[in-house]
């Protein structure tokens, strides 16, 4: 991970600003699709 999304991911964890926006975003296209989806988000499967 580039360490400078990791430090911004690290900045909001420590807030515990788990609810924020931006932090759903870089944890959904940095970490989600390399750790636990393994796929571009275009690619998810539909959850409804």
């Amino acid at each position: 991970m580039d360490p400078e999304v990791l430090a911004e991911i690290l900045k909001y964890e420590d807030a515990e600003d788990y609810s924020n926006p931006r932090y759903m975003e870089l944890i959904v296209n940095n970490y989600y699709t390399e750790h636990v989806i393994r796929m571009p988000v275009d690619q998810w499967p539909r959850t409804y």
